[in-house]
């Protein structure tokens, strides 16, 4: 599984010339069905329509680059033909989260996704800078009841049951609440 925020700042390379063509800006997903739609690439300065390469023209998705086809599977799109074709929203980061019992659990930090599927699997939650430093962060991963609001999300019990610890707190560094002598 990779997480959006280790993709963003790839550079992007043109598999027939060898060119880095940019860096990815941000993941695109289409929230209602979770499937990842392509990548958005930053924007010089001056350029005013926004740049997408659609996930069929990603070859590979490595640590280190993204290959896509060719240069020509750039699309420069307006601001309307973008949110026509991707919505308003096409990520969840920062999103609250919420058990369907009501519980605040956080918000959405990161999302994780698999690219060979295209599928987003996972969110990374914060629950605060405080808190993600003493115990770390929590990743809820989308099984079972997941609904997608405006600005939230609510997670079933299966995905709460289902729910991992990063084990990166200083919490758990440093042996836990235990007394040392």
């Amino acid at each position: 599984m990779l997480k959006c925020n280790e993709v963003i700042g790839l550079p992007v390379i043109d598999s027939k010339q060898g060119v880095k063509m940019g860096a990815v800006k941000d993941v695109l997903f289409d929230i209602k069905t979770r499937k990842l739609k392509g990548i958005l690439i930053e924007q010089n300065g001056y350029e005013l329509k926004k740049k997408v390469i659609e996930k069929d023209n990603i070859l590979s998705l490595g640590r280190d680059a993204i290959v896509v086809t060719e240069h020509s599977c750039i699309k420069k799109m307006s601001n309307g033909e973008f949110k026509k074709r991707f919505g308003k929203k096409n990520s969840v980061r920062g999103y609250k989260i919420f058990s369907d019992s009501g519980d605040e659990l956080g918000a959405v930090r990161d999302i994780l996704f698999d690219f060979e599927y295209g599928i987003m699997e996972g969110v990374e939650i914060t629950d605060g800078i405080m808190q993600d430093i003493i115990e770390g962060r929590n990743v809820i991963p989308l099984i079972g009841n997941v609904e997608f609001g405006k600005d939230q999300m609510i997670v079933g019990k299966q995905s709460l049951e289902e729910m991992i610890s990063s084990g990166k707190g200083l919490k758990k560094l440093f042996g836990g609440s235990e007394q040392r002598q």
